[in-house]
């Protein structure tokens, strides 16, 4: 019983509150909204694969594939180190600093694997799929002179497809989290304003209050729409019932 009680007290809050938590809900979405389509740049992501081989003879070695994916993380770390970006810099004549090209490339070698993905975001496809491609291109190159072996190879080259989706922002989903945020912040607000009003507004807080049932209330004109000063009250200190109806607006 109690817990009904509680349940219902906490709707009657969050019922008195309902426009302002919709009209929250609006904000946040709608603000979201603006950000994503209008403010936030788009960006998307190309990624080009690398093999390292495996020869005849590595095959039947079981030691020999072992070392094989060992080496698959030094691939890794050395694809984003500064002497491949630069050279990638060069090659494709781009205007940016190593640093902020390296932001832009994931390096990604699953355990137990000999492929190795170059993943790079871009505002737009084609150049993304360029630095992606040029990444994996150049690392070939360099691997032959940094380590001196020839057993990297590119597996799969970066592709713009024809209507490519951004990766960032995803408005819709962005949307529907700022309804969320938006619903509880607007939720917690109407506990916050319950709490610090210490007003009484219903018989029931009354009868609360001071322990004692309530026998009448006194009624608000101004919201009955009935002129007061326009009551007449016969002998016996009664009102017919046409003069009350005439009284109501």
């Amino acid at each position: 019983m109690e817990k009904e009680i509680e349940l219902s007290e906490l709707w009657r809050i969050v019922k008195q509150r309902l426009k302002m938590i919709f009209f929250l809900m609006v904000l946040f979405v709608t603000a979201t909204g603006s950000l994503c389509f209008f403010v936030l740049p788009q960006k998307y992501e190309a990624t080009a694969t690398i093999l390292v081989q495996v020869t005849e003879s590595d095959q039947n070695s079981f030691n020999n594939v072992m070392a094989n994916q060992k080496l698959v993380k030094t691939y890794g770390d050395i694809i984003k180190s500064r002497q491949v970006a630069d050279a990638v810099i060069q090659n494709l004549g781009l205007n940016m600093k190593t640093e902020e090209l390296l932001d832009r490339v994931e390096v990604s070698a699953p355990s137990e694997s000999l492929v190795t993905s170059i993943t790079v975001t871009d505002e737009s496809p084609s150049m993304a799929a360029k630095i992606a491609n040029g990444f994996a291109a150049t690392f070939h190159q360099k691997i032959q002179m940094i380590m001196k072996v020839d057993n990297v190879s590119i597996l799969d080259r970066a592709k713009v497809g024809p209507s490519p989706e951004p990766v960032f922002p995803k408005p819709y989903l962005f949307m529907g989290a700022a309804a969320v945020i938006g619903m509880m912040v607007g939720i917690a607000l109407a506990f916050l304003f319950d709490y610090m009003d210490k007003s009484v507004k219903t018989e029931e807080q009354v009868e609360q209050i001071l322990g004692v049932p309530v026998l009448g209330a006194i009624a608000d004109f101004e919201k009955m729409k009935i002129n007061p000063g326009s009551l007449r009250v016969d002998k016996r200190g009664r009102r017919s019932a046409r003069e009350v109806r005439g009284s109501v607006s």
